[in-house]
C-alpha cells in the first residue's frame, strides 16, 4: 500500500511538472509608438514687466514761442515702465510637414511715465507730460515647416493693438489767484 501511494505521488509530481513545461512564455509587451503632432488648441497665462526709453511730447506752440522764446521747454521725455498680465490662446493645424496656426493675446497693463519741467525754477511756468498704457492685444498667423518632430521653422505675422493715453499741460501762474492752463490730450 505504501508502494502504491508512493507510486501515485511520484507519477502525479512528474505529470504536473510535465504540464508546467508546456506553458507558453509570457508575450513581450507591444511597443507603444507615440506620434508627435503640432495640431491642437493651446492657451495660457502671461505676466511681465515692460519698460521703454521714452515717450516724447513736443511743446512747440506759437503763443509759447512768442511769450517765452523758442523752444523753452523743448521735447519732454518720460521713461515708461510697469507691469502687465493676461491670457493667450491659439490653434495649430499640421498637414504633413507643414504647420498653420492662429493665435491671439490680451493683457491688462499698468505702464506709465511722467515728467514735470519748470524752466523758471520757482513754479511760475511748468510743463508736464504723462503717458499711460492700459491694455495690449495681439492677433497673429503662423506658417511653419517641420524639420524634425521637435523642430519647427516658422514665419509669423500679425497686428498689435494698445490703449495708450498721452497728455500734456502747460501752467502759467500769474499770481496766487490766477492760473492759466493749456491742456492737450491724445
Amino acid at each position: 500500500m505504501r508502494m502504491l501511494a508512493l507510486g501515485l505521488f511520484a507519477s502525479t509530481a512528474l505529470c504536473t511538472s510535465s504540464f508546467a513545461a508546456d506553458l507558453a512564455a509570457p508575450a513581450a509587451p507591444a511597443e507603444v509608438v507615440v506620434e508627435t503632432t503640432w495640431s491642437g488648441f493651446y492657451a495660457g497665462l502671461e505676466a511681465g514687466y515692460a519698460f521703454g526709453d521714452k515717450a516724447e511730447y513736443d511743446f512747440q506752440d506759437d503763443f509759447l514761442n512768442f511769450v517765452l522764446g523758442d523752444d523753452v521747454f523743448g521735447v519732454l521725455e518720460n521713461d515708461l515702465d510697469g507691469f502687465l498680465g493676461g491670457v493667450y490662446a491659439g490653434f495649430n493645424f499640421q498637414t504633413g510637414n507643414f504647420v498653420f496656426g492662429l493665435e491671439g493675446s490680451f493683457s491688462g497693463a499698468d505702464i506709465s511715465g511722467f515728467e514735470l519741467v519748470d524752466p523758471t525754477g520757482i513754479g511760475l511756468i511748468t510743463a508736464e507730460t504723462e503717458t499711460e498704457t492700459n491694455w495690449l492685444a495681439t492677433a497673429a498667423g503662423r506658417v511653419g515647416y517641420l524639420v524634425s518632430d521637435n523642430f519647427l521653422i516658422f514665419a509669423k505675422g500679425g497686428a498689435a493693438f494698445a490703449d495708450i493715453d498721452s497728455k500734456g499741460a502747460v501752467d502759467f501762474i500769474v499770481d496766487d489767484i490766477l492760473t492759466i492752463e493749456a491742456n492737450e490730450t491724445a
